[in-house]
This record gives C-alpha cells, structure tokens and sequence, in this order.
C-alpha cells in the first residue's frame, strides 16, 4: 500500500488556517484524517514524490504519460507538444503533488498557479469540482491588485454554507459564462484547463464499505503549445505571482528570469517559423480571460500586425 510504498518518509501537510508547514508520516497523517472534527484540517500536499515514483513509475509512465521527470515533449509536428516546462529542468518551479485529505475537506476557489493546465487523478474516494469560467469570479471570491490578491471566505465550508444557493441559481441559469460540476472517481482523470476558477470537496467512495475516511489523488501542472504564449506571457508580466519557487535558495530572484529562461530553450527545440508564432501569439495579449492585458503592450502589438490603423476589442 501507499504507506508501505513512503517507507517511513514524512510528508509535507499545510491548513489554510496556518501560515506553516508540518510535516507527518502518511500513517500518522491517515490515523488523523479518519478522526479529524476541524473546519479547516491539514491536508496532505506533498511536492517531493521520489519514494512514490520508485515503487508506482511504471504504472504512472504508462497510464499518465506527463507524469514523471523523465517525460519529453512530444515529436515537433504534435498538435500539443507534451510538457514544454520539463526544458527547465531542476529550474522548474513545483509542479507535481500527491494530495491526502479527510472526506468532506478540500480545496478553496482558485486558479492553478503559473497560467498552466493540469490534470488530476483519484486514486481513493471521490472529487466534487466545481468550475467558473476565466474571467467570472466564483461568488464570495474577489480579485484585487490584477490577481495579487485573492479574498475569500477562510475555509471552502464557510463558502458552502454562505454561497451555495448563489452558486445554485447560477447553475441554474447556465449558459456559456455559467459553472459547471462534474464528480471524478478513481481510475478517472480530469484535465484542468488553464485561468478556470476551481474548488474540490472530497467525497467517500459509493460503497461505504470501501470507505477509507481519506481521499488520496495525485495532479500534475504542465505548459503545452495551447497555453505556451499565455504562460510566457504570465511569465513575463505577472512576476509577482510566480509560484513554486518562493522557498528555494535564491527563488525569488529566478522569478524575474524565467520567462527569459524558458524561451531560450524553447528556441532550442523548435523551429524559426514555429517560434515566430509562438511570439505573435504572445503579443497579442492573454488569450485567456483569466488575466488582464496590458493595453499599452497590447495595442503596440496590434499596430505592429496593421502597419498602423486599427481597431481592438477589449471585451476579452
């Protein structure tokens, strides 16, 4: 089982309730989850997988192929080209998690860090997801500063109990700007795409005689080509929100060259007319509506492509 598998080692556990990190066995973390009353209890958020990819990376290799350190990107003429961050090698900011938390815990709204998609998948217990679209603020959350700050309710139960029935009347009304939900089981996997605002409640398995007490899913964060020039773009513009990197030696200060970093291997691999795209691409502004352009920047760029006169919609 898993907690043979760790063979002791201990894993990295945080609450949204505290400011620090602990760390626990996945034993003593599982005898906790099962008996835990707290509104807000620790969660398993484990970065390191080494042990785990030892005992499980054949199986991880060949069911989830973005999964380990040693994939690739895939041959130039993919529509996708795989995991385009892995060209940074051990520069790359934290992108892999094995996730352990009690049924009827989870995660509060947010967007995945760095403008990149995602994928998540179960292994014990069920997800409820809830998803708003880029651009539409899940309510109670509110967004200042261009994305700095994120203020919401302190605990994703707290929203439940404040926000549900808003959350139900804009389901109820749908249409293309509306939320969506969907329960992911184990054996399934979810792709998350990159500036969708999310939320996910642990749910225990249909049989509650397989009920562990404890969800377990392990969710990986990727740049392939359909969100490449956004990422730069983040990478570029939004330095101060650049994740994954905050507690390494010197990680603040490689946020201001990552950007630049990747693209140089970007150009290593690809060729001058794909690169070229990518850039007008980028120059154009967030395709996503998640973040905002910077008009100055967005309109210099349009000038650039007319020759001069021109027209821009900003209701992006």
């Amino acid at each position: 089982g898993l907690e043979g598998m760790a063979k002791g080692k201990k894993f990295r556990c945080t609450s949204v309730q505290s400011s620090h990190a602990v760390s626990t066995t996945i034993g003593d973390y599982t005898n906790y989850a099962k008996h835990v009353k707290e509104e807000s209890p620790m969660y398993l958020f484990e970065r390191d997988m080494g042990n785990l990819v030892e005992g499980y990376g054949e199986g991880m290799t060949n069911k989830l192929p973005f999964f380990t350190s040693q994939s690739r990107s895939l041959s130039s003429g993919s529509t996708h080209r795989g995991d385009l961050f892995h060209l940074l090698g051990s520069d790359r900011p934290d992108y892999r998690w094995l996730i352990v938390g009690p049924s009827f815990s989870g995660s509060a709204f947010h967007i995945d860090p760095n403008c990149t998609h995602a994928w998540n998948m179960p292994v014990v217990g069920r997800k409820l997801w809830i998803f708003y679209p880029p651009g539409k603020e899940p309510p109670g959350v509110r967004v200042r500063d261009g994305g700095d700050e994120v203020v919401m309710p302190i605990s994703l139960g707290e929203w439940v109990l404040s926000f549900w029935d808003e959350h139900k009347r804009r389901m109820a009304e749908g249409g293309k700007d509306g939320p969506m939900e969907c329960i992911v089981s184990p054996g399934e996997c979810l792709f998350v795409p990159h500036g969708w605002w999310h939320c996910v409640i642990n749910l225990p398995p249909l049989d509650s005689s397989q009920d562990l007490g404890i969800t377990i899913a392990i969710t990986q964060n990727y740049v392939s080509s359909s969100n490449l020039s956004d990422c730069l773009r983040f990478l570029e513009m939004n330095k101060s929100q650049i994740s994954g990197l905050g507690d390494r030696a010197g990680g603040e200060k490689a946020k201001g060259t990552l950007g630049v970093r990747l693209e140089e291997r970007l150009k290593s691999i690809m060729s001058g007319e794909e690169w070229n795209q990518v850039e007008r691409e980028k120059k154009k502004g967030f395709g996503c509506r998640a973040w905002k352009n910077d008009t100055t920047s967005v309109m210099a760029a349009a000038k650039e492509e007319t020759g001069g006169g021109f027209s821009f919609d900003f209701g992006m």
